[in-house]
């Protein structure tokens, strides 16, 4: 089933610590990559998984955090990200030093989903963003960039601005604010099986939560 290969596909990532040094409950370990089962949404900001182990809470902001980080740091080595398209597009007015500083770099992020459009003076027009970025967003996202492009002076260059961009982008990452559909969570654990680390997002907190059978069992006033 679809929802199988999804988790099954988490064999390929790095795991955030070794199994063997994985806490009774805490933080999820490399075990969970072959058995995790979607069972579901819990409201619109987690997802619950069954493992052989226990029971993993799955926070999408934070997954959707570390998706959208490695797709702009892969998008340099040749890979698409995808991105969307906004109706209507966003206009933004920066002051001049920050106008001044993006419209230098508006070639070089367009191939990372963004399209960034000069308007004359200081004022752009966003018109596409990556897909895990909300249109809502769209000002504020490049105005943080302008002004974090600004302070980078010199070392702005493209490794620079390549991790900036992540960063930026991956603060603004959105959770959703409906519950996600099933064919919506696969395709979440599916991207998030695809990303290079998928138990931490790139601000260190983590993207799942493993409650062990024992902890359950203990909780009720059972023996593990």
């Amino acid at each position: 089933p679809a929802a199988q290969q999804a988790a099954l596909d988490f064999a390929s990532a790095p795991a955030a610590q070794p199994a063997d040094a994985a806490a009774e409950d805490g933080a999820v370990p490399h075990a969970f990559a072959h058995d995790g089962r979607l069972l579901g949404p819990l409201g619109h900001e987690f997802l619950l998984l069954e493992t052989d182990r226990g029971l993993v809470v799955l926070d999408i902001r934070n997954a959707r955090e570390r998706i959208l980080f490695d797709q702009l740091e892969r998008a340099r080595e040749g890979h698409p990200v995808p991105s969307q398209g906004l109706l209507p597009p966003v206009t933004v007015t920066l002051s001049a030093p920050q106008a001044q500083t993006l419209s230098k770099y508006l070639d070089d992020i367009r191939p990372m989903g963004f399209d960034i459009r000069p308007m004359g003076g200081d004022t752009f027009l966003v018109e596409s963003l990556p897909a895990f970025l909300s249109g809502g967003e769209a000002g504020a996202f490049a105005s943080d960039l302008a002004a974090e492009l600004s302070r980078g002076g010199t070392r702005a260059g493209a490794a620079y601005l390549r991790e900036l961009l992540a960063a930026t982008a991956a603060r603004r990452a959105t959770a959703p604010t409906r519950v996600l559909s099933r064919a919506e969570a696969e395709g979440l654990l599916a991207a998030l099986a695809a990303t290079r680390n998928p138990f931490a997002s790139p601000r260190g907190r983590a993207t799942a939560f493993l409650m062990t059978r024992g902890a359950l069992a203990r909780k009720f006033g059972r023996d593990g």
